[in-house]
């Protein structure tokens, strides 16, 4: 009875574990088009498009006001974002661009008070960051640019 149950419960975990990954791989391949380009135009949960390997750029649309943690995780193809001119973009949690090591250049729009903890961690491409004019940002969070 035990190895049985225990049979059921390696069973459940392996197809949620393939579920998982299908849901990720799927709403990867879905969200950017066929040259890699996608368009975000509501807030970015944790890890939405964490390893998504066929991303190569962002634009983002200016009501946008979060970036969620690891949003953009391990996303080695990602080399540009773009922010709308009008960018109500806030915060970037956590890790939003580990790991993003194709990303060549990026431009803190002006709201943005905090890059958090290892936003750019491993981005090691990453060789300009700039801020808009105007900008309120009053804090770059620890390990944000480390390799």
């Amino acid at each position: 009875m035990a190895s049985s149950m225990a049979a059921v419960a390696v069973l459940c975990l392996c197809l949620w574990a393939a579920l998982l990954r299908a849901g990720i791989e799927a709403a990867c391949a879905s969200a950017p088009d066929a040259l890699g380009h996608l368009i975000i135009s509501a807030a970015v949960p944790d890890a939405a498009y964490a390893d998504c390997k066929q991303l190569r750029s962002l634009y983002i649309a200016a009501s946008v006001t979060a970036l969620g943690g690891r949003a953009f995780d391990e996303c080695t193809s990602l080399t540009h974002v773009t922010f709308a001119p009008d960018s109500l973009l806030a915060t970037t949690e956590p890790g939003a661009f580990h790991g993003a090591t194709s990303l060549l250049a990026f431009e803190v729009p002006p709201l943005v008070q905090v890059l958090s903890d290892n936003v750019f961690m491993g981005a090691t491409l990453l060789s300009s960051v700039t801020f808009a004019q105007g900008t309120q940002l009053q804090t770059i969070g620890h390990d944000s640019f480390s390799y």
